[in-house]
């Protein structure tokens, strides 16, 4: 992917979204915006964390997006309950959910935003 045009552009990755369509859905969405960047957001129950909305900070200091512009490498592994997000290689957070299945989404908002190359595996 590649971000971003400006600092208000707010973007994110969601998976384990659920059927009903909404303006907030529920699912967990992998934060990408300028100072938020790595945070997790989710409407579904994230062990260790108290409800009904879940945030979760990134698990590592700075931030490992690269320069607006260039393109960075996301990686997001599901493996049943467990999820892993890593930035170009930084793990930037995890979580534990009891929901393990659902759709991918992509959000884009108040600025461009690109996806390139996305493999499923």
């Amino acid at each position: 992917m590649s971000l971003r045009a400006g600092p208000r552009a707010d973007s994110g990755i969601f998976n384990r979204l659920q059927d009903e369509d909404k303006v907030w859905p529920d699912g967990i969405q992998l934060q990408i915006r300028e100072k938020d960047f790595g945070f997790l957001f989710s409407a579904l129950p994230l062990e260790g964390l108290e409800g009904p909305f879940y945030r979760k900070a990134p698990l590592c200091e700075g931030d490992p997006e690269l320069e607006d512009g260039s393109w960075n490498k996301t990686e997001i592994t599901c493996k049943g309950n467990h999820l892993t997000f890593k930035v170009n290689g930084v793990l930037v957070n995890e979580a534990v959910c009891e929901v393990t299945d659902g759709y991918i989404g992509f959000q884009s908002e108040g600025g461009a935003l690109e996806f390139r190359n996305i493999y499923l595996k």
